[in-house]
């Protein structure tokens, strides 16, 4: 087999999107209309691309983005990332695989070279089918293209046991929350594209109260018109006193669910939260979605913030699964001075 690379824009969004829908291992973080949150401090370029075989017929496809920014306010960095990672067709044979996977790797190889990078950084979405349930490979399919391994892990819900099940296997204190905010007064209801200036307010205060820039608007806006808009993804809100208190974004996408995004207005919204997540799982498991990823786990932690929020999407019966993560480190120097001003800056 011979190969070639084009960017994306030469096949054109429309077939880029269609590869996307048949690839086994491509999910929506591959899709065309996927945005990243915009960062003032970080100058982003699309090197998004595809490969195409003898027949320039398209036999994987990469997201890929050369990220600009100063460690600091002093050093440059540049480095390629992907979200999403490589995504072949289906039906090759190994032997077809580790032709294909040997071209991209000395073509990445040579995106670094060209672009200077000091690291290329991948991750595999645990939702796409080549990569969930009983398909999960039990290696890291990126050692293939000569990463080193990131891997983390991530908390998935099985929805194919019955509801009842699924809420039995809840933690004591996540069913004791639900059961003391349903005797509340409260309403549910389904977000619409007239609700984005809701939602971003909800959004604003939430990281006003954690002391970070909330997003652009622009980036909900995308969600809403791209994503919402075609069925891709969900945002619920509670509300009491006709008042939007919390909301929650659940991606549903080739049968499969992600916890994408949430807001509150309350301190400490912990019924409010859990009542969302319980609607959007049991709205998945009645609409035939089979895996629900309420997302990245981090059970070494003794405490802490994140060891909150692990254990917070662990208490819905989640049971750990692997996040595939590479990483290839073109120059060690650079990369160990950026370590060491992280640290340094906390």
């Amino acid at each position: 087999m011979s190969f070639t690379t084009s960017p994306r824009e030469v096949i054109g969004q429309v077939k880029w999107d269609e590869f996307v829908e048949k690839s086994d291992e491509a999910w929506l973080w591959h899709l065309a209309d996927y945005r990243e949150p915009d960062d003032f401090m970080v100058n982003k370029i699309d090197l998004s691309f595809v490969v195409l075989d003898s027949n320039e017929q398209p036999v994987l496809i990469m997201p890929l983005l050369l990220t600009q920014r100063r460690v600091a306010r002093l050093v440059p960095f540049k480095a390629l990332t992907s979200l999403g990672g490589p995504a072949a067709t289906n039906g090759l044979s190994p032997k077809q695989k580790v032709k294909l996977y040997e071209f991209l790797r000395e073509h990445l190889n040579e995106l670094t070279v060209r672009h200077g990078v000091a690291q290329l950084d991948i991750c595999v979405p645990p939702m796409a089918p080549a990569f969930r349930g009983e398909r999960c490979p039990r290696v890291n399919p990126l050692l293939y293209l000569g990463c080193e391994n990131t891997q983390t892990q991530t908390w998935v819900v099985d929805l194919r046991p019955t509801e009842e099940q699924l809420r039995r296997a809840y933690a004591e204190g996540t069913r004791e929350e639900l059961r003391k905010i349903q005797r509340e007064t409260y309403q549910v209801r389904t977000a619409e594209r007239a609700d984005l200036e809701i939602y971003y307010e909800l959004h604003r205060i939430t990281y006003q109260r954690s002391g970070k820039p909330p997003h652009p608007i622009t980036y909900f806006e995308h969600i809403f018109d791209h994503f919402v808009s075609k069925g891709f993804c969900r945002i619920v809100f509670f509300m009491q006193n006709g008042e939007v208190l919390a909301a929650q974004n659940t991606v549903l996408y080739k049968n499969a669910a992600h916890y994408w995004t949430a807001a509150s207005k309350l301190d400490k919204p912990g019924g409010a939260n859990r009542l969302l997540m319980d609607e959007q799982i049991m709205f998945a498991k009645q609409h035939g979605i089979e895996w629900f990823e309420s997302g990245e786990a981090f059970p070494q932690l003794a405490g802490g913030k994140y060891k909150g929020i692990s254990d917070y999407k662990k208490s819905f019966g989640s049971v750990l699964y692997p996040f595939f993560k590479g990483r290839v480190v073109t120059r060690p120097k650079l990369h160990a001075a950026v370590d060491f001003l992280h640290a340094l800056h906390g």
